[in-house]
């Protein structure tokens, strides 16, 4: 019984999962299986903890029920396989301590029992891409299902579940006219998850970063993103800003740049500038630019 929700019962083939509801056109509870795990192991959990084993003669499975900390779908609780271990010690039981990370195993008919800790954190991880990604740039968004990786003249689009590649946006860069590349610098999300700013430059070996264009995307009804402008710093003589882009917490159209001089607002829709706040000029390029919502 977890948390007087959920019975968990074994049967002779299968684990079976009940909760309490109501049936159609009744108001009376009662337990309906609404899950099952084909498995013919003993189970063992806590009264505390979020979290059941399944012993097997060969196997030992580490599960938990789906839930969140707000407890917006708590009324599912579906069983989740976690981790599984080989069953090299032969128990038919354990127990896992609520705290400590320690567990005591024993077996059936055996005069005494032995108890454990754990030595490690196993996480079995397997290759989803081998492609060479040094000094790519990441980037997530929450209401978004997938991650950006930024590798040269692309941005890839992987599942944030899976890590399969969904697609990828070529941004087509310009050829540099001296011996430094013209790279991706950084990338940054507006507030509302419609925007994404790449700033696009140079980086020289003095440390000094040129910005020579700013390629913003555009999020779709499919939920991908697409290109939709592109800022020239050149033309507006922004390309000594901060690497640290930022979008305008109030207006996602427009976004906040730093030089050694000024901080900027530059609206990439209606292509209009403002300037911010004016101080006294810096003697090398800022690395920092950060400011609050309000």
């Amino acid at each position: 019984m977890f948390r007087n929700k959920v019975l968990v019962v074994r049967s002779s083939e299968h684990i079976l999962f009940f909760k309490l509801a109501k049936e159609d056109d009744e108001d009376i509870e009662k337990w309906l299986q609404y899950d099952s795990m084909a498995s013919r192991g003993f189970i063992n959990g806590s009264k505390k903890l979020n979290r059941f084993t399944i012993i097997e003669d060969n196997h030992i499975h580490f599960c938990q029920f789906s839930m969140t900390d707000d407890q917006t779908d708590s009324d599912t609780f579906k069983p989740i396989r976690v981790n599984t271990m080989m069953n090299f010690f032969e128990t038919s039981m354990l127990v896992l301590g609520d705290k400590a990370p320690y567990a005591i195993a024993y077996k059936e008919d055996e005069p005494d029992f032995k108890m454990f800790t754990r030595k490690m954190h196993q996480d079995f991880k397997a290759t989803v891409n081998n492609k060479n990604f040094e000094n790519a740039l990441g980037m997530t968004i929450e209401d978004v299902n997938h991650f950006f990786v930024a590798d040269d003249e692309k941005i890839f689009m992987f599942d944030d579940i899976t890590y399969e590649k969904l697609y990828e946006i070529d941004l087509d860069l310009k050829e540099s006219d001296t011996r430094e590349d013209i790279e991706i610098i950084n990338m940054k999300a507006s507030n509302d998850g419609q925007f994404v700013g790449v700033s696009v430059g140079k980086n020289r070996i003095n440390g000094e970063e040129i910005i020579t264009e700013v390629i913003i995307l555009k999020r779709n009804s499919a939920n991908q993103f697409k290109e939709f402008k592109r800022i020239d710093m050149v033309k507006l003589k922004l390309t000594k800003i901060c690497k640290r882009i930022y979008f305008d917490f109030d207006d996602s159209e427009a976004m906040i740049f730093a030089d050694s001089s000024e901080i900027i607002q530059f609206n990439f829709v209606k292509k209009r500038k403002n300037q911010l706040f004016d101080f006294k000029n810096f003697d090398e390029q800022p690395e920092f630019f950060i400011f609050n919502p309000d």
